[in-house]
């Protein structure tokens, strides 16, 4: 069944008109990941304990070229990192710019910044005691990329960013605290350009 299901995916791309140029009336779809698994170690006067840590980042984009080698669309994001005792969620979606400069047959480097909204969500569990948290996030962010082209279609994308996100987490009924993260990433994805 899933090789079914991936034949009739390739048949209707192939069925497509594809170009690979930045022009206006194009569009663009784009995703990029990261995964990780990580183990940590904390060591204290009585014992030692490991998590294992699973970290999953998936950031598809759809954008529209409004001029020559100008996208503007929707860029969603989703983030999760779990382990033994803390799973950690986040889901946010927001408008994008891309710009393309200085194109060559093989590059295309451009700059893109995004602003989102979204909820992150913690579930603790330490052995009886479990408890969740949502609270509401707004971020920016702001990347240099670079498209290396496979073919006229499609680019392998090389992203260098910085995000910034805001959160309010409560701390009371009546409270909440204002709690501000930036981070600097480097994340792999792959563009595929479609024209009219």
């Amino acid at each position: 069944m899933k090789t079914k299901n991936i034949i009739i995916l390739i048949s209707l791309f192939m069925t497509l008109n594809f170009f690979g140029q930045t022009e206006k009336g194009h569009f663009l779809i784009s995703g990029s990941t990261n995964l990780s698994f990580t183990t940590t170690t904390t060591s204290t006067n009585e014992s030692n304990t490991d998590l294992k840590n699973t970290n999953i980042n998936f950031t598809p984009v759809v954008g529209y070229f409004i001029s020559d080698d100008v996208s503007l669309g929707l860029l969603i994001t989703y983030q999760g990192s779990f382990n033994e005792q803390v799973d950690q969620t986040s889901f946010a979606a927001g408008p994008f710019l891309r710009y393309y400069f200085a194109k060559s047959d093989k590059l295309l480097p451009f700059a893109q910044t995004a602003v989102f909204f979204g909820s992150n969500s913690v579930n603790y569990d330490y052995s009886l005691n479990e408890s969740k948290i949502s609270t509401d996030m707004f971020g920016y962010e702001l990347d240099l990329g670079l498209g290396i082209l496979l073919s006229k279609q499609v680019s392998f994308d090389i992203i260098l960013g910085y995000a910034h996100t805001k959160e309010s987490i409560p701390v009371s009924k009546t409270k909440t605290r204002d709690v501000t993260t930036g981070a600097f990433g480097l994340s792999l994805g792959l563009s595929l350009y479609l024209g009219k």
